[in-house]
């Protein structure tokens, strides 16, 4: 959404848009959770305010086909059905103008409310009904002066149009399922024939070293192993990178691009080298450990068991490790998750920046 112009925009008093009043006061406590259809309407920010769904009688039902504030909180959220409110700080405003009336126009207005109301209250400095009596909004106006409902309406409704779409990519990505690939040819190989040398690397005490730049590699099943940066005191301290590393305590294999120092419990982190070793391979041979690794052992892995360890692997027709064919499948699926991230990042920026450029 493109940024809106607000200058030529006016301010028009709460109190001539909007019957308002007070919402009645129903304690969570005298109702059955999940009993009945009738929103139960609290002033949190999440699910439209909507804490259940309950069954009480008519008498404790506020009107809806409003715009509820969340007197405490100052949340705003559009209730389009009778409801049950919590709090008779709330303060519910119905619009005087039939025009206004629409989802897509009261939806307008509470982005608007949002940007006229947020910087003026805190927790401690709530909205109360005097002085909401007192407020103004912002808004879009016709050229005789009078709020342009049908601007409104019309801009709401292409951002709700641009939000569905989004959406859509984001349930897409969400079920994309992960491809199989058939190993039925492929070969087994020992881990101890595929590579140059496999060693242990040195135990450093993170304390013992202040924060910097190089990564500190431990036995965590999670960013790549990393728990920190820190400074070494000398060359000595460093492991030279381009090479797998593999947790002992879980069997977690990673690659590690830069040189990193390194600090591992049990029987310590083990590092595996080949010469010309590149990201891609090493990605798809992490994969493969990892795989072989996990539902194997129950203990501590000893470096004896790793050497010995088996994984599968394409191979040639001579029953060599084919790397070429290994190098280009996962190239093949770190493109199809660089496509999904770029389609994800645009949403999320997408989002963010319409969020923030709805009213200003």
């Amino acid at each position: 959404m493109n940024q809106i112009d607000v200058s030529d925009w006016r301010e028009f008093w709460l109190i001539d848009l909007f019957h308002m009043k007070n919402t009645k006061s129903i304690t969570a406590a005298s109702l059955i959770p999940d009993s009945g259809e009738i929103p139960y309407v609290t002033a949190q920010a999440g699910n439209n305010g909507i804490q259940m769904y309950v069954d009480c009688p008519p008498e404790w039902l506020d009107k809806g086909d409003c715009i509820l504030i969340g007197g405490k909180t100052l949340t705003f959220s559009y209730q389009d059905q009778d409801f049950c409110s919590n709090d008779s700080h709330n303060i519910a405003l119905y619009s005087k103008d039939d025009r206004a009336r629409s989802l897509e126009t009261q939806l307008f207005l509470i982005a608007a409310l949002n940007a006229s109301l947020a910087p003026l209250f805190s927790w401690g400095d709530s909205i109360s009904m005097r002085r909401a009596k007192e407020l103004t909004v912002t808004l879009p106006v016709t050229k005789d002066g009078n709020p342009d409902w049908v601007w409104m309406g019309r801009t709401m409704r292409t951002q709700i149009q641009e939000q569905e779409q989004e959406l859509d990519v984001l349930i897409t990505l969400g079920k994309v399922e992960r491809q199989r690939i058939d190993v039925s040819e492929w070969g087994e190989f020992i881990i101890e024939d595929l590579f140059d040398k496999i060693e242990r690397a040195t135990r450093r005490t993170v304390n013992s070293y202040n924060e910097g730049a190089v990564p500190y590699v431990t036995n965590s099943a999670f960013n790549n192993g990393i728990t920190g940066y820190l400074e070494p005191k000398s060359g000595d301290d460093i492991e030279i990178g381009q090479c797998i590393t593999v947790n002992t305590v879980d069997g977690s294999a990673f690659w590690q691009e830069n040189d990193f120092l390194a600090n591992s419990s049990g029987n310590g982190l083990l590092m595996l080298r080949r010469e010309g070793l590149n990201a891609d391979t090493a990605l798809f041979l992490c994969a493969a450990l990892n795989a072989a690794l996990e539902p194997t052992f129950t203990m501590m892995l000893t470096t004896k068991v790793v050497r010995e360890t088996k994984i599968r692997l394409p191979q040639t027709n001579e029953g060599e490790p084919d790397w070429a064919t290994i190098q280009n499948i996962m190239k093949a699926v770190l493109h199809r998750q660089a496509s999904d991230l770029d389609a994800l990042g645009t949403l999320m920026t997408s989002n963010e920046t319409q969020q923030g450029q709805i009213v200003h």
